[in-house]
Order: C-alpha cells, then structure tokens, then sequence
C-alpha cells in the first residue's frame, strides 16, 4: 500500500546507504565474548520486536550499560521519515572485552560520557528475520543475546529454564546499515489521555475501513460553566473523529478534570476517558476546542496491530506531534511512537 504524504519528522541526517549483509569468515565460538544479554523475560522482548516491526524494516538496537539504565534501546524514525519509535527494554548486560566504550557499528553520536564510561554497542538487523526467529523461543526460556568480537553476527541463544539440556541457537546476521540520528530530543507536551487499547483499536479499524485518510483528535471544554465551578471538577471531552468517501465517525468520551488546571494554561491536564454516558448534552452548551489535530490513519493503525490489551497513553500539546507510550511491564521497558500530524487544510 502506497502511504499519503504526510509532515515529515526531519533527521539530522537523511542519508542512507543500501543495506548489505555483512560477513565473517570465523566462527564465534573460536573468538571473545564482546557483549552478552540476558533476557529473563523474552515474551515482553518479542512484543516489543513484533510491534516495532509494523513500523521499522530494519532497526538499530542500542545496547546500554549506564548508572541510569541498563538494557536495549531503540531510536529510528520510519522510512518515510513521518514516525519516530523510541523504546526501551531494561535487562542486564555484561560487556566483556576491552572495548566497552565503543559504539559498534552504528558510531557513537549522542553518547553520554556516563554511558560511554560502561558500555555501549549497536548492531542492526532486519526485524522480520528477527521475529521469524524469536517465533520459536517461549517464556520458558531464558534468552542470551551474544556479540563476538571477531564477528559481525549476532549469537541468539535459550536455554529451557527447566531443562537446561536443552539449547536454541540462532546466528542472525547483521546490517552495514548507518544510524539515522533523529534530531527530536523534547517536545511540549499539554494534555495527556488514557484510554482503553481495544476500544481505541477498533475506532482507528473502523476509520481505515471507511477509508479515512486521518484520524482527529479533539479535546473540549464547556464555556458557559457557573463561575463557581472554576474551583471545583469541571467535564472536558475528548472526542475522535474522522472522515471517509461515505461516512464520518465521531466517538465522544467525558472526563472530569480539577477546574484550576483547566484554566490554566501551563497546567498539564490528564485526561481519562470513560464508558458512562456524558453528564451533559454538548448540544445545549457553548463549546470551545483547546486541542485539535489530525494523524494519520494508516499509522495509527500498524502502531496498535501487535498489542496486546490494556490502557495507552496519548501526550498531547497544539502544533506538536502526538506521543503514543505502551508500556511492556516496567517503568523501564516501554515504547513511544512519535508521530507527525497531518498539515492544516487552509480555508
């Protein structure tokens, strides 16, 4: 499928060779280990990988070992350059040559000196491979992920955690494939809403099957509210709509939110969608919209196709990309999609 043209999120360097395999001519069994990953968990790690890979044909996987965060982490913006994936995967890491502070073959751009001073590496391969592979390990098993340091390949190796006579090895070959450096290190962010995954799912399903282009995003607040209410909870609503060749979709959520943080505009405002009926009808009441934005609809949808049920989060802000965050399990393993929004019709 052809994708729509849609605000580019700009790297610092656009840049990119054709991917090769790279070779090596001497098995990894008659080298030094340089680093080893273990992986105590691989059903959150394979979630991740099956995610990302909707969005990413080829990822770097950075492999940390910091005072601030030990474990494998992602930044690749999409080859249309539209989505940024950023994630995070704590595990431990135990780099074992000499060469700790070396930034393996994706260079050492935006490497912290903390960092630097205990360990990091990147390897690149290609994510359906990946996940052909990781197909066959289980939650029974424990995952070794292992560099050598005569090799360009990556040694996957698992071990039964019940039966440790039983092994699984995969040699995945990497690619010479240079780093893009996305340069994106904060965005504003104003409102954040929580909203169920399978209900979000189905409402950006039923905007691709209508043939909607984009899906929008709208957060309003009544403007004729009793003055004395200003202190007290006030109702916002978070609407998501959309538009295709031969209906229009419109989903409105209420959430009550504290009266002083809606008047304030530096305030971050969460917003937690809810089933129950809207204490109001919206018809009867001046309406003001303080956010609102259009994504697109194919993107949405390959972001949420792998995951699993539970609630995500949205971070919002006017003029800025929408933040999508997906946690795997901890507050150090997760995963945010950072995507660009549609430009603006001019009217």
């Amino acid at each position: 499928m052809k994708r729509r043209a849609t605000t580019a999120l700009t790297p610092t360097s656009a840049s990119q060779t054709p991917a090769s395999v790279k070779k090596s001519h001497r098995s990894p069994a008659e080298s030094d280990i340089e680093y080893k990953v273990t992986i105590d968990n691989p059903h959150s790690f394979k979630s991740l990988c099956e995610i990302i890979s909707n969005i990413l044909i080829n990822t770097h996987f950075q492999i940390t070992k910091s005072s601030t965060f030990t474990g494998i982490s992602i930044d690749s913006v999409d080859p249309s350059m539209v989505c940024m994936v950023k994630a995070r995967f704590a595990c431990y890491v135990d780099f074992q040559s000499s060469s700790e502070s070396g930034s393996g073959s994706g260079g050492d751009d935006h490497v912290d000196e903390r960092d630097a001073f205990h360990g990091v590496q990147r390897f690149c391969v290609r994510m359906k491979t990946l996940n052909t592979l990781l197909k066959h390990i289980t939650s029974q098993h424990v995952l070794n992920i292992i560099k050598y340091a005569d090799s360009s390949n990556i040694l996957l190796r698992a071990r039964d955690k019940d039966d440790s006579s039983s092994n699984i090895e995969f040699i995945l070959k990497t690619l010479d494939e240079p780093c893009k450096e996305v340069g994106l290190s904060h965005i504003d962010t104003q409102y954040t809403v929580e909203i169920d995954l399978g209900t979000f799912k189905s409402i950006c399903k039923m905007c691709k099957d209508i043939k909607a282009a984009a899906v929008g995003l709208r957060i309003s607040t009544i403007t004729d509210a009793p003055s004395d209410s200003d202190e007290v909870d006030r109702e916002v609503f978070f609407t998501i709509f959309s538009e295709g060749d031969e209906a229009m979709v419109n989903y409105t959520f209420n959430s009550p939110v504290d009266g002083k943080s809606l008047l304030n505009d530096k305030s971050s405002l969460f917003i937690r969608t809810q089933k129950n009926p809207l204490a109001v009808r919206l018809k009867e009441h001046n309406i003001k919209d303080i956010y609102k934005e259009q994504f697109p609809t194919e993107y949405l949808n390959l972001f949420m196709k792998s995951m699993e049920k539970q609630a995500v989060h949205m971070t919002l802000a006017p003029g800025h990309p929408l933040i999508l965050h997906y946690n795997l399990g901890s507050d150090q393993s997760h995963i945010r999609f950072i995507l660009a929004a549609n430009p603006k019709r001019r009217t």
